[in-house]
């Protein structure tokens, strides 16, 4: 919903978008384990939304203990996000049609 906004009053985000995911992807503990990395990394990976809800699929598929607060503190802040670009939504939308 962010993104849709900033396209429309700057064309070079669509370009982004697909870079920034492909990024995202790859930072994401989607293809590897986080315990398979330094202290450091996995700290840091620990902080990306997308880990939470990655790891909990891989727990329960595993049969393992589900990160219950990791999942909620994602949760969170996907809600805090939703919230912001509908706010940022609201008040673009009369200038929208003027950009379009």
């Amino acid at each position: 919903m962010i993104a849709s906004v900033l396209q429309v009053f700057l064309r070079d985000v669509g370009f982004a978008v697909g870079q920034l995911l492909t990024l995202g992807f790859f930072i994401s503990p989607v293809l590897y384990d986080r315990a398979q990395l330094p202290d450091g990394f996995a700290l840091a990976l620990g902080f990306n939304p997308l880990a939470a809800p990655i790891e909990a699929i891989r727990a329960g598929l595993l049969g393992l203990p589900v990160p219950w607060i990791a999942l909620g503190a994602s949760a969170a802040f996907a809600l805090i996000v939703l919230l912001f670009a509908r706010g940022l939504f609201a008040r673009a939308r009369p200038h929208i049609e003027d950009f379009l």
